[in-house]
């Protein structure tokens, strides 16, 4: 339920004394346990530590989100990932995926603030491309555990029926990106060279297409 870490987020150090008083406040916890006899009181304070780790991860996702909508104000060359990287230590994909969490679930969703971070990452594609109707919306908020938020997000996205609401990206021989949603109308909305005589950029189009799941023609 906690945060997310990223491979590219910048290690954050800790100061010895803030790492001495934490260190403490499990002692306290475990002793007061021992005296009264009673677990409980250990396990209520994890309980807590989780919420709250939870609640900050959600309170990030707002913050960027919002911060992304006023960037512009501020005076400043940075852009605001390398700002945020600068500041926070967060990574350009946590800052974007955090960002439209908020964006395209939680902003309008609040009902699924208490899903895990890891379902709701699971889910950002799907939800951001309008992939998931009502009920597929109530069925998300009703999820027990990743694994169930997972099986919806299999349900809608594996559908190859005429009504799927599924947003599908093609590339075809003239390097032209089309999209359609579902049997809907194609439409142009890009272009990527299909010039194969340079390896690196061969290999970045393939991650392109790999992990925006571009059908290539």
């Amino acid at each position: 339920m906690t945060e997310l870490s990223y491979g590219h987020d910048q290690i954050q150090r800790i100061k010895t004394a803030v790492l001495v008083n934490v260190y403490n406040e499990v002692d306290e916890i475990i002793e007061r346990s021992l005296v009264a006899g009673n677990p409980d009181i250990a396990l209520k304070f994890g309980e807590d530590l989780i919420a709250t780790g939870h609640l900050r991860g959600i309170q990030l996702m707002k913050l960027f989100y919002e911060l992304d909508l006023v960037w512009d104000k501020f005076e400043t060359d940075d852009t605001i990932e390398d700002a945020v990287f600068k500041m926070t230590g967060a990574s350009s994909r946590k800052f974007e995926e955090y960002k439209n969490i908020y964006k395209f679930i939680l902003k309008d969703r609040p009902e699924l603030v208490d899903k895990p971070i890891k379902g709701l990452v699971g889910i950002l594609v799907a939800a951001r491309e309008g992939e998931f109707d009502e009920e597929d919306w109530e069925d998300l908020a009703k999820a027990p555990d990743i694994d169930a938020m997972f099986d919806v997000r299999r349900r809608v996205r594996g559908i190859q029926t005429s009504g799927s609401n599924r947003l599908i990206l093609t590339w075809d021989r003239d390097g032209l990106v089309h999209c359609r949603r579902g049997d809907g109308e194609k439409k142009h909305c890009g272009y990527l060279t299909r010039a194969d005589d340079d390896a690196d950029i061969t290999a970045a189009i393939s991650r392109i297409l790999e992990s925006a799941g571009v059908v290539k023609l």
